[in-house]
């Protein structure tokens, strides 16, 4: 588990409302602060205990154009909390990896976790999905 500090909030929030970067992972929970909160649980309705971690999400690309608009239909700042999550290939031991965004006072803070079935003292896949948070904020010059 990795956290990261992203000093740009409006860029970040840009990249998540107007770009394809984060379409492939799945919405587990997304709250957005503006001049309301609007709170959405990624859960489909009516599948639940349908895979390993007994959930179903939608997909974040399914949820993006809604968050364009309320991002842009007013001129307040917004505060947006949300957690993806990317379903593991394969394995056994891992369900899948988190990338968890949390607005603090002037910035936002990236976390990234793994999910597993299992206990295993083996933390390479941990590691890796470290490393692919960090490319993926670094690539979009976040941190």
């Amino acid at each position: 588990m990795k956290a990261y500090q992203v000093n740009d909030p409006d860029k970040l929030n840009t990249l998540l409302s107007e770009s394809d970067a984060f379409d492939e992972y799945e919405l587990t929970e997304l709250t957005l602060t503006k001049d309301v909160t609007c709170h959405v649980d990624g859960r489909k309705i009516g599948k639940a205990e349908t895979t390993a971690n007994g959930c179903d999400y939608i997909k974040f690309c399914d949820v993006r154009p809604l968050l364009s608009i309320v991002m842009k239909s007013s001129e307040t700042d917004n505060r947006l909390k949300l957690s993806l999550f990317h379903r593991a290939a394969g394995g056994e031991c891992i369900t899948g990896g988190f990338i968890n965004i949390v607005p603090q006072e002037d910035s936002v803070m990236v976390t990234s976790a793994v999910s597993y079935r299992t206990f295993t003292l083996d933390r390479s896949l941990e590691e890796a999905w470290d490393r692919y948070v960090n490319n993926l904020l670094t690539a979009h010059d976040l941190i």
